[in-house]
């Protein structure tokens, strides 16, 4: 069994919150120049930008342990289907709990983050099937590596 790689090294940590960052400047420029909603109502939504990627570091628990060796295909399936939802409605849950703490109701985040509550699930769930495909990438890149040390040592 693999280690998380994300936490491996600081490099690989550093280089995770670096993307994180590039993807919460780009979502940021959306909602301000594209969908022309007020700074400050899309800096606090940053804050859901930050929950998935705290998020993003522990679904390489399920990828590493739900693999092909060890279930069946379709185990597989319906487990990373409900992680999904579980996921991304308690990220939308625990989001809108820290914002509320926040921020007062007459805001007007709350009236948008309503008005996105289908585009955030869809969101969710598309950065849960992304980040689980990486990690499978990279367990299938580690194991690839073990064996071609396995076959060369054989040789030899």
């Amino acid at each position: 069994m693999f280690s998380n790689p994300i936490l491996n090294s600081r490099r690989n940590l550093y280089l995770y919150a670096f993307v994180w960052l590039l993807v919460s400047s780009f979502y940021l420029l959306i909602l301000t120049a594209g969908e022309k909603v007020k700074i400050d109502i899309a800096a606090v939504d940053i804050l859901f930008i930050f929950l998935l990627f705290s998020i993003g570091i522990f679904l390489w628990y399920p990828a590493s342990f739900l693999t092909p060796d060890n279930y069946k295909p379709s185990k597989i399936f319906v487990s990373h289907l409900l992680g999904s939802a579980f996921s991304t409605v308690s990220w939308l849950i625990i989001g809108y709990i820290f914002v509320s703490i926040f921020l007062p109701s007459s805001s007007g985040f709350f009236d948008f983050f309503y008005n996105t509550l289908v585009w955030r699930f869809i969101t969710g769930l598309l950065f849960y099937f992304l980040l689980i495909s990486f990690y499978y990438i990279i367990i299938y890149y580690r194991t690839l590596q073990e064996k071609t040390l396995k076959e060369a040592e054989l040789k030899n």
